[in-house]
C-alpha cells in the first residue's frame, strides 16, 4: 500500500527553507509520494498586513489609505477587513499568490530530479488548494485520499515545519481522521523569515531575495524565479 506524505501551506513564496525540507524528506525516501499542497490564498508582500486581523482599527487605516486614498477614516473593522479583501482581489495590494508559488516550486523539483536522477527517490506531487478555507484544505485533500483512492488512514502522513507545529489544519485533521500521522520536519535554516523576503520582493531588493533562494541554483534558475516574483 502507498505511502504518502502531504506538505501543505502557503507557500508565499517558496525559499531555501521550504527546498532544504523537501530535498531532505526526498533522500530519506520514506514515502512513496509526497505531495506539496498550496493554499490559495493570496500573502500580501506589505509585511504590515500579513496579518490584518490583528491590526488595530486606525492602524488599519493608516496602511490602507496608501493603496486607496478614498477610503473613509469612520469606518468599522469589519468594513476595513473587507476593503483589504477586495483590494487584494483588484490585485492593488501587491501580493505572492499559488500560480507564482506552483511555478517556483516547478523549478525546484526540476533541478532536484536532475541533481539525483541516478537515485530512486519518490514522486514529488504540486497541487493547489482551491478550498475557501487553508485551514480546511489539508482536511479536503485527505478526504479524497481516504474516501476515493482508498489510502488507509495509517498510511497518510501530514509533514509539519517546526515552525508551525501549532497550526490549526493539522488539528483539523485529526479530528476527522485520528489514524493519520503527523511527521514534525525541521529546516536547517531556522532563522528564515518569510516576512523579511516578501518586503524584499515588494522593495525589489534582488540581493536579499538570492539570500533566500537556493544557494546551488543556476543564475538562469535565479533569475526565472526572480521574474516571477516580479509579474
Amino acid at each position: 500500500m502507498k505511502k504518502i506524505a502531504i506538505f501543505p501551506g502557503s507557500f508565499k513564496p517558496p525559499h531555501k527553507g521550504h527546498f532544504n525540507l523537501i530535498e531532505k524528506m526526498l533522500l530519506e525516501n520514506k514515502f512513496d509520494k509526497i505531495v506539496l499542497f498550496i493554499s490559495f490564498t493570496p500573502r500580501p508582500l506589505d509585511p504590515t498586513l500579513y496579518e490584518p486581523k490583528n491590526i488595530p482599527t486606525e492602524e488599519l487605516y493608516k496602511i490602507l489609505i496608501n493603496y486607496d486614498k478614498t477610503i473613509k477614516p469612520s469606518l468599522t473593522k469589519k468594513e476595513y477587513l473587507q476593503i483589504y479583501k477586495n483590494l487584494i482581489k483588484e490585485k492593488k495590494i501587491p501580493y505572492i499568490n499559488a500560480e507564482q508559488s506552483i511555478l517556483i516550486w516547478k523549478i525546484y523539483r526540476d533541478h532536484l530530479l536532475k541533481k539525483y536522477k541516478d537515485k530512486n527517490l519518490p514522486e514529488l506531487d504540486i497541487k493547489i488548494s482551491y478550498a475557501p478555507s487553508p485551514i480546511l484544505s489539508t482536511a479536503t485533500l485527505v478526504k479524497k485520499l481516504v474516501n476515493k483512492e482508498n489510502i488507509k488512514q495509517t498510511n497518510i502522513h501530514l509533514l509539519k515545519s517546526f515552525k508551525n507545529r501549532k497550526n490549526q489544519r493539522f488539528d483539523i485533521v485529526k479530528k476527522d481522521y485520528p489514524k493519520v500521522k503527523i511527521n514534525i520536519v525541521k529546516s536547517n535554516d531556522p532563522l528564515i523569515h518569510s516576512k523579511i523576503f516578501r518586503k524584499a520582493i515588494l522593495d525589489k531588493d534582488k540581493k536579499i531575495i538570492k539570500e533566500y533562494l537556493p544557494n546551488e541554483l543556476s543564475t538562469y534558475q535565479i533569475n526565472k524565479i526572480i521574474k516571477i516574483l516580479f509579474v
